[in-house]
């Protein structure tokens, strides 16, 4: 005999409990919440079999409670208190079996403070099944595709039923393990499960804390201990907000570096093709406006050599601005198939002059140099890039420092992976 279909309560058959009928006319069967006795659903409730000292689960939810999920209304109606024990490790969470009149069946897991609610899929992905048996033959993480999104291999679980209370459309025992592939993208996940009847695939998604708990008429005291796989990233935008300022104002420095380095400023003097007999040699350039940045270039074409020269530059006045050297050195040839260079054969010094007026450049080639022939020019208004240059390292290196919390976030999802490339 079937059950009524307009029954909302029965009393425990083997303990003669009150118990509320909730999950509709595709329930198997209904364990009693009192003394473990799992009643069949569709044949009077009488009892197949009888669980004792099953651990209760931890869970805030509770058999008879309704919410309204992704736009629907769900009451739970059964749960199932799992486990897993992996090379000395345990991990606990606990399934809710979730009813709707108009969408059906569906779960609710809880698992250190995190809700997860999960569906039997319709359709199907481009990766009708995969088994333990391919991941563990496999070289790279198993990927599939649902709807235009990519999932990735994140683990494999294999979970052990130790509690069983209320109604469900299947018959479960205590004891009863099913192995899950789970692959994963960004917000959802896929799960191959293969269970001791049948295989099935399951889409997962991640529940709100504290929409849940509202929907659910639950107190919202969050007491989550870690981050889920599948929880998003909820961190202020205002240190990515920050760190795009910077990297903006990088670039913009970076910019005006390459443009104070293409503005080649005022020639004042040219002297090209000058042999080095010809030193010592003094020549003389007119500076107009003081103040500003000035270039002198010794260009030689000195080739797997040096050479070095001393310049003394005196002002109008006659006094000396500086006396120091300059040397050039160039080296180049060819190893290994590669050629390659050492050394420049350009030389400046610059310097910032405090009146207008004539100023003499003395220029002599050191004692022990290679005889080369060479080039002076005189440049004014220099602009340097050095500022600009250090302004961009700044920003970069603070951008850099700026704590991506989306990228933390990410790494702590995924570390929780069983996947190992050896």
């Amino acid at each position: 005999m079937t059950r009524a279909s307009e029954l909302t309560a029965i009393n425990c058959t083997n303990c003669g409990a009150g118990l509320d009928v909730l999950g509709g006319g595709r329930v198997v069967s209904h364990v009693c919440g009192y003394c473990g006795s799992v009643l069949d659903a569709q044949h009077d409730y009488k009892v197949l079999k009888q669980f004792t000292d099953m651990p209760r689960p931890t869970t805030p939810f509770r058999i008879g409670m309704s919410g309204v999920i992704n736009g629907v209304e769900f009451t739970i109606i059964g749960t199932l208190g799992k486990r897993e024990d992996y090379r000395g490790r345990t991990w606990l969470w606990t399934d809710h079996q979730l009813f709707s009149p108009t969408h059906g069946y569906a779960w609710l897991t809880v698992e250190n403070g995190h809700f997860v609610f999960t569906r039997k899929m319709r359709e199907q992905p481009n990766q009708s099944w995969i088994s333990s048996d391919l991941v563990e033959m496999s070289d790279y993480p198993p990927v599939a595709w649902f709807k235009g999104k990519s999932y990735k291999y994140f683990s494999t679980t294999t979970g052990r039923t130790v509690f069983v209370e209320g109604e469900f459309n299947w018959l479960p025992e205590v004891g009863d393990q099913n192995t899950a592939i789970a692959l994963m993208s960004d917000d959802s996940m896929l799960r191959y499960v293969d269970g001791k009847t049948e295989r099935e695939i399951e889409l997962s998604t991640y529940l709100p804390f504290e929409e849940t708990c509202t929907a659910f008429g639950l107190e919202t005291e969050n007491f989550q201990r870690d981050v889920h796989p599948l929880q998003p990233f909820t961190g202020s935008g205002n240190k990515a907000f920050v760190r795009k300022v910077f990297l903006g104002f990088a670039a913009i420095s970076l910019f005006a570096s390459v443009i104070f380095l293409m503005l080649p400023g005022t020639l004042l003097l040219s002297e090209p093709d000058i042999p080095d007999p010809s030193l010592p040699r003094i020549f003389e350039f007119q500076i107009e406006n003081p103040d500003q940045l000035t270039q002198i270039s010794i260009r030689s074409n000195v080739s797997n050599n040096w050479a070095a020269y001393t310049l003394e530059l005196t002002d109008p006045k006659g006094e000396t601005v500086f006396d120091t050297f300059r040397q050039t050195s160039y080296y180049h040839g060819r190893e290994g198939g590669e050629n390659w260079t050492e050394g420049s054969q350009r030389a400046n010094i610059r310097f910032r002059p405090t009146e207008a007026g004539t100023y003499k450049l003395n220029l002599d080639r050191e004692d022990g140099s290679v005889e080369t022939r060479i080039s002076v020019s005189v440049r004014s208004n220099i602009t340097t890039s050095l500022w600009t240059f250090l302004a961009m390292g700044f920003f970069g290196i603070a951008a850099l420092f700026i704590p991506n919390g989306k990228t933390r976030h990410n790494s702590k999802r995924w570390a929780k992976s069983d996947w190992s490339d050896d």
